[in-house]
């Protein structure tokens, strides 16, 4: 089972994100949508990042969306500082997530990595791809889901960067661990 996230404001409404978008939910991909409504959350004066204070309310209503799907576990949830905005060392905002999906059932790991993308912090080899890679080797999830792609916005070869993680997926849920190459 595989999620796409999807934001209603701001950067994430530009033709480039919803390119993006557009190729994650229509065939032959098929994720299944969580739109979040980012206008009623207070946020930061960058306007891309929820107060800490909205914090723990949009961390309740993404379980909540999350768990109407009932994804089979575990569920491995690829995402930028959406989530883990604070970035802090002991991953409180990650943990917080995970320990509210496993109150409803759903064993969960979080890899956030603040400024990531498919494309963005390629550089340092935190791109979506390589970490979905480790992901499926060290948790064997069920389900995915990709919160990201708005780091990405005006840089080259994004499209298909994203469309080889999605093909990666494709293959990872048909074909099982063995066909996803070191």
């Amino acid at each position: 089972m595989l999620f796409w996230v999807t934001v209603n404001t701001h950067v994430w409404i530009c033709d480039e994100a919803m390119m993006f978008d557009k190729i994650a939910l229509n065939p032959p991909n098929r994720s299944i949508e969580i739109s979040i409504d980012w206008s009623q959350y207070k946020l930061k004066s960058d306007k891309l990042h929820i107060r800490e204070s909205e914090f723990e309310r949009f961390a309740r209503e993404f379980v909540e969306k999350i768990a109407r799907h009932n994804p089979p576990s575990p569920l491995l949830i690829l995402t930028d500082s959406t989530i883990d905005y604070y970035n802090d060392e002991q991953n409180c905002a990650n943990k917080f997530i995970e320990e509210l999906l496993l109150e409803k059932n759903i064993v969960a790991h979080i890899d956030a990595i603040c400024g990531s993308g498919f494309v963005a912090e390629s550089q340092n080899n935190n791109h979506i791809h390589r970490r979905l890679k480790r992901g499926i080797s060290h948790y064997a999830p069920e389900s995915i889901m990709l919160m990201a792609g708005w780091n990405d916005i005006g840089l080259a070869h994004t499209q298909p960067a994203l469309v080889k993680v999605l093909s990666t997926i494709e293959d990872y849920f048909t074909n099982g661990i063995r066909s996803i190459k070191k």
